[in-house]
């Protein structure tokens, strides 16, 4: 009955933790399917590395490129946690299909996991790390130097192509992010009608919270994801050369991030790693707070006195009694019933010099000196007879009982 009562109160923090996430990533009622235009471009050849070097640069801009190449390499070591810690999640969840292919395999919630799964594969596969590599790589680390002089000094840039095919690719996994967020909604929701059932309640439990923690990884990725397409078009904008592609498909692409802003880029956010933590400490929290017992409130003054008296009355008695030796918890002797031969004594003597050599505490000989403990080996091993293996076997046990208790 205990034990019942504590799986039910975890399936009760999972739903309160799943209701509080879809109340912090709201979606919309439809969807929508990408455009048609931007899918077939991704199939195009990316444009060339080459690049220019520019006299007379303007400084401003080439500052605000900087910058943005800057906040583009911060923003990729987010990203890059959160796409580790999302492959963890993804273990988990192929871990859950495959224990409950055979019993669950035409339920729709299953088929929803299995969904959602091919969708985090899809982003594995389609984010554009090489590109983002690549673009960060040809980009300038600094200001020239000008000779003192205050001359007009070179610089040597990339075209704007390259910022903008990754900017298409970045855009693509803008769109696999929000399809992951649709399919942990729809899982959820499944799992949240098994546990009302009372169904398998257990399995959807277990389902609910690896769902959870996909959709918060999910939700942080896309806002990271976001800021790159901002940075991105910042780039597009200010680098030199031709345009990759018409208007009409740049404002496609960067129309996801037209609510991203400078100041909002500016504010620090949660790594990922601290995302899943505080929903981690949530769950517990809320599990907490069903089965702990506050007790009865004790006034300051009360308490203040209680303690002044208590810590007088300790210093007395400390006084007064002596300090008690420590005890050592007497040694497990269950090992000898697994001694039948030579070969386990053997085994049992290497293991056990072992373990006195990396953590001597917890060995079973932790009571012999190390010189004890050779003699005693060394003993066991002259005197075992192989001629008489069972009378041997006795004579060891009963020397190593002997030796430690």
């Amino acid at each position: 009955m205990v034990e019942d009562d504590a799986n039910s109160k975890s399936a009760e923090s999972a739903k309160l933790e799943f209701e509080k996430i879809r109340e912090e990533h709201p979606l919309p009622a439809d969807p929508g399917e990408p455009d048609p235009d931007l899918l077939k471009l991704l199939e195009s050849p990316p444009p060339s590395n080459t690049v220019k070097t520019y006299t007379g640069f303007d400084t401003k801009a080439l500052k605000v490129l900087i910058r943005s190449n800057s906040e583009i390499k911060k923003t990729r070591t987010a990203v890059d946690e959160g796409l580790k810690l999302l492959n963890t999640e993804l273990k988990f969840l192929k871990r859950i299909l495959y224990k409950n292919h055979n019993r669950f395999r035409n339920d729709r919630g299953y088929k929803s996991l299995r969904i959602l799964e091919k969708s985090v594969n899809k982003l594995e596969e389609n984010f554009p790390g090489s590109c983002l590599t690549n673009l960060i790589t040809l980009m300038p680390l600094g200001l020239p130097y000008s000779g003192g002089g205050g001359g007009t000094s070179s610089v040597i840039l990339p075209p704007a192509s390259i910022p903008q095919y990754t900017a298409l690719r970045m855009w693509m996994v803008h769109v696999l992010l929000k399809r992951i967020e649709f399919c942990c909604e729809n899982a959820g929701s499944y799992a949240l009608q098994r546990i009302a059932l009372g169904h398998f309640w257990g399995v959807a439990a277990y389902q609910l919270c690896v769902v959870s923690r996909l959709w918060t990884l999910c939700g942080n990725l896309n806002k990271n994801v976001l800021k790159l397409l901002f940075r991105l078009r910042i780039l597009a904008n200010n680098l030199p050369g031709k345009s990759f592609y018409s208007e009409d498909i740049m404002k496609k692409i960067f129309h996801s991030c037209e609510t991203v802003t400078e100041k909002s880029k500016t504010k620090e956010q949660p790594s990922p790693e601290e995302v899943l933590n505080t929903s981690h400490m949530n769950m517990m929290m809320t599990e907490t707070n069903h089965s702990s017992d506050l007790g009865v409130k004790v006034k300051r003054g009360d308490f203040i006195n209680l303690q002044s008296v208590t810590c007088t009355i300790k210093g007395e008695d400390e006084r007064k009694l002596p300090k008690p030796e420590k005890q050592n918890s007497p040694p497990d002797l269950k090992f000898l019933s697994d001694l039948h031969s030579y070969a386990d004594l053997k085994t049992f003597l290497d293991r056990e010099t072992l373990q006195r050599k990396s953590d001597r505490k917890s060995a079973i000989t932790r009571k012999l000196k190390q010189d004890e403990w050779k003699q005693l080996r060394k003993e066991l091993l002259s005197e075992f007879s192989q001629k008489l293996p069972n009378k041997s076997i006795k004579k060891s046990r009963k020397r190593l009982r002997e030796a430690l208790v």
